[in-house]
């Protein structure tokens, strides 16, 4: 029997040497929240050697240096193999009370290669129920030394955004990509009910991972990724009582994750890759008209930079991405304001928050063909 509802194995300051950086594989799927004193916590997905993948983890660091420098590990998610439990898509969140929410989803699966070793890099053979939002909090990410909650179950779905607090309410992005209308839930109490509300009907996708802006007093806007070449939007402005149906927005997008997001004076700020179809070209784009128009700044042309995520902090924005999950395998960072954006002498400064030199030679094996321009191949060629 499978039950994906069954606690995970979480671990405050791991040691074991499972968690080494040298030994990764794969690394990918960062995310980043900082506190009301400016500590940045930073996480992403490890272990195996390729997403998802049973062995599979997720850690978080932290910067008291504003990205100068991070920590070891202080707490990790792990997947337990041998009970078919797999936990993936770890998402951070600092609530209005100031306390720090890792959520990350979990779901059971009966096989990992059911057919042999062809199947290695394939999806695990995932049983037919959903997955299930699980989390861990931190009362206070400011302490010297961090104490987290057990992992307690949430509610049904996928959390791969940030939640938007609205008036007495606090609404989460969840997703099933099976259903062809998106949702989010609800809770009036603080997080110990939930209700699930349904909106709109979807534009073509493999996986929502939606974001939630208000735009002004009644007016919502639901952002979703796509497989048409476009960023999905949808309009409430009833605070999100009813909703348009997703159409294509202006913004240009691969089928992958972007982040957008309300700046304190109102602009929008949205990074993501400035491509129809491939993971490059990573940008950061300003919105002073509620969207319509968009000033562009490039931040990482590389090829295969994926998922970034940016939270604000006295002024500025702080970023994160990965970079060619199995090959370079880096988490990288930046920062910078909204003059920086608008401002075409300003060159984005990148820092890796972490990086495995470890090299599968099995690779080569599952992708042979791979095409990898050659001004854009990884530095470890």
């Amino acid at each position: 029997m499978y039950i994906s509802k069954q606690k995970s194995k979480t671990t405050p300051y791991p040691k074991e040497i499972y968690y080494e950086e040298c030994i990764r594989q794969f690394q990918g799927i960062p995310s980043i929240a900082i506190t009301k004193n400016g500590r940045i916590f930073a996480s992403w997905e490890s272990g195996g050697d390729h997403e998802p993948d049973p062995r599979q983890y997720l850690i978080v660091h932290y910067s008291d240096d504003l990205g100068q420098t991070w920590s070891e590990p202080v707490f990790a998610v792990c997947s337990i193999p041998q009970e078919h439990l797999w936990v993936g898509d770890i998402q951070l969140w600092v609530n209005p009370e100031g306390h720090l929410h890792i959520y990350w989803s979990q779901q059971a699966y009966k096989d990992f290669h059911p057919d042999g070793l062809k199947n290695l890099y394939m999806f695990p053979n995932l049983i037919s129920d959903s997955r299930y939002t699980f989390l861990s909090i931190c009362q206070n990410p400011d302490a010297e030394i961090l104490e987290f909650s057990e992992g307690m179950y949430v509610f049904d779905g996928t959390l791969r955004n940030r939640p938007l607090v609205l008036d007495d309410k606090i609404l989460y992005p969840t997703y099933n990509e099976y259903e062809d209308r998106f949702h989010y839930m609800v809770t009036e109490d603080g997080g110990k009910t939930f209700k699930k509300h349904l909106c709109g009907k979807k534009v073509e996708t493999d996986g929502d991972e939606g974001m939630l802006v208000r735009i002004d007093e009644n007016t919502l806007m639901y952002f979703m990724r796509s497989k048409t070449g476009f960023i999905g939007q949808s309009v409430s402005k009833d605070k999100g009582l009813t909703w348009t149906d997703c159409e294509n927005s202006s913004v240009i997008t691969p089928p992958s994750r972007f982040c957008i997001d309300k700046l304190p004076d109102g602009n929008l700020v949205i990074i993501n890759n400035d491509s129809n179809d491939t993971r490059e070209n990573m940008v950061v784009q300003l919105s002073r008209d509620r969207g319509k128009t968009w000033i562009k700044k490039l931040i990482d042309k590389r090829w295969e930079t994926s998922y970034p995520e940016f939270d604000y902090y006295k002024g500025k924005i702080y970023a994160v991405w990965d970079r060619e999950r199995v090959r370079a395998k880096e988490i990288l960072f930046t920062s910078f304001t909204e003059e920086d954006i608008i401002n075409p002498e300003f060159v984005p400064e990148i820092k890796v928050i972490s990086k495995s030199r470890f090299r599968n030679p099995l690779w080569p094996l599952f992708y042979p063909n791979w095409y990898i321009p050659e001004d854009i191949k990884s530095d470890e060629e």
